[in-house]
């Protein structure tokens, strides 16, 4: 029902306070690519559930990638620079709108930070991105551990503030893109609508026929 709500009110100041979070497990290494390249990746997560805020429960296991997604809406017009902490490797994307084909890369790490680090590497803070009130941006964070502690956690500051963990009021959790979503939305109808007009006429107890 949440899609249906979504796609009809446009996303327009919804929030359903918190992200999706999808957990691979059995991947050795540090190197995102080992999680990217995975045949589940997208597919079939071992674990998923929902985070509250921008900041994924730590030191959940070893050999396991993850990705965490959704939409972010901006609260004030401000200048705003986003920060990624993560333990290993860790990628952080974000869209010019909610689709999620406009993301792009804003920080990163190739190595591991401590919890809430945000400045171990430089590569760790986005450049300043001017936003406005109101915008809804889709954004997602992925993570690869290896053996230890794990952890990510995605910040912002506001025209230079102090940097603090984006918070679940200001996110929504991830749903397919609107325009995909409504093509398949429409795909399913019609093949709704043709498995009925052909039991309609066949309707029967024989092998192959429908049954009322």
């Amino acid at each position: 029902m949440k899609y249906f709500l979504f796609l009809f009110l446009g996303l327009s100041s919804i929030h359903a306070g918190g992200l999706d979070r999808e957990i691979y497990n059995g991947l050795s290494g540090s190197d995102l690519d080992t999680l990217k390249n995975s045949h589940n990746f997208l597919l079939k997560p071992d674990h998923s559930d929902i985070i509250s805020d921008y900041q994924s429960p730590s030191n959940y296991g070893n050999k396991f990638g993850a990705i965490i997604r959704g939409y972010i809406t901006v609260p004030e017009t401000a200048d705003y620079t986003f920060y990624l902490s993560s333990d290993n490797h860790g990628e952080l994307y974000l869209s010019t709108d909610v689709s999620e084909g406009n993301k792009q890369k804003i920080a990163y790490l190739k190595g591991w930070s401590d919890f809430k680090e945000f400045d171990k590497y430089e590569s760790q803070k986005s450049t300043v991105i001017a936003l406005t009130e109101g915008q809804v941006l889709y954004t997602e964070a992925l993570y690869k551990e290896g053996f230890g502690n794990d952890h990510l956690s995605v910040a912002w500051s506001r025209n230079d503030g102090p940097i603090e963990v984006i918070t679940s009021e200001y996110l929504t959790p991830y749903f397919a893109d609107s325009e995909k979503f409504k093509d398949e939305l429409v795909n399913l109808i019609d093949s709704a609508q043709n498995s009925y007009d052909e039991s309609s006429l066949n309707v029967g107890t024989d092998e192959g026929q429908y049954s009322e």
